[in-house]
């Protein structure tokens, strides 16, 4: 996936590209925080309350292709969790 990820035709592809690393457990909250620094690294978020957060998300993907990668997943209800706050394709 990181030869992928780093491809020049995939960085040219997509608006936006996260990387992020999960654990078996994990917080949703943290995992958003996660996602928003991958693709945004000069955001100031650990004031923000979750509902700021899932519209940051929102906006940052809405009408941009995009990926995301969540690496060390255990399960899919990880990336169902997080798919909630992202926009319609």
């Amino acid at each position: 996936a990181n030869k992928v990820f780093y491809d020049p035709f995939v960085v040219y592809h997509f608006h936006i590209r996260g990387w992020v690393t999960v654990s078996q457990t994990y917080d949703k909250r943290d995992l958003l925080i996660q996602v928003l620094s991958s693709i945004d690294d000069g955001l100031e978020l650990e004031e923000a309350t979750d509902s700021q957060l899932h519209q940051i998300l929102h906006r940052s993907l809405y009408c941009k292709r995009y990926l995301i990668v969540i690496d060390d997943t255990w399960s899919t209800q990880t990336w169902e969790k997080l798919k909630l706050f992202s926009p319609p394709p």
